[in-house]
């Protein structure tokens, strides 16, 4: 009974080294997987932090739409229409000639266009208060036949239509 008793704590002591193999075996896949999940928990936060920063579909060219009756609007047209780059001082009486060309109303015209620049949509700024289409680049395309004279007096403007 002796032997008997020895093999069973033998064949005992075997199992439970065998157990705490498998289970520190477990502990380590676990680690590793909690790892992994870690890891593809981040990729996915940083995914979908990124499509939250993207415009919408649509939305980036919406952004650049402007109105062609409110002021900024019409100052696009008339810098389209002169091919050039032009100061406040030239652009205010030009899209509004019944507005008083006063400090306060440049300023008002000024501002928001700057508004513009600074999302870097539409306008840029080529010098203080000179406002050129960011869609020239660094080359203006150059005057019209309107600014050079070849459209007659009576004839609105297509930028004021």
């Amino acid at each position: 009974m002796n032997n008997t008793k020895r093999k069973l704590t033998d064949k005992l002591s075997k199992k439970e080294r065998e157990l705490q193999e498998v289970e520190s075996n477990f502990e380590i896949l676990k680690q590793n997987h909690a790892l992994d999940i870690a890891a593809r928990q981040a990729e996915i936060k940083t995914l979908s932090d990124i499509i939250k920063i993207l415009p919408s579909d649509g939305e980036e060219e919406e952004c650049r739409t402007i109105r062609p009756s409110s002021k900024a609007g019409m100052t696009q047209a008339l810098l389209k229409d002169r091919g050039e780059p032009m100061h406040i001082k030239e652009i205010l009486p030009a899209i509004d000639p019944g507005k008083e060309n006063n400090t306060q109303n440049r300023a008002s015209l000024a501002g928001t266009l700057r508004s513009y620049v600074s999302k870097h949509e539409v306008f840029k700024l080529t010098a203080p208060n000179t406002f050129a289409l960011i869609e020239w680049g660094d080359n203006p395309p150059g005057k019209t036949s309107f600014n050079e004279g070849e459209q007659g007096k009576d004839e609105t403007p297509n930028w004021l239509s």
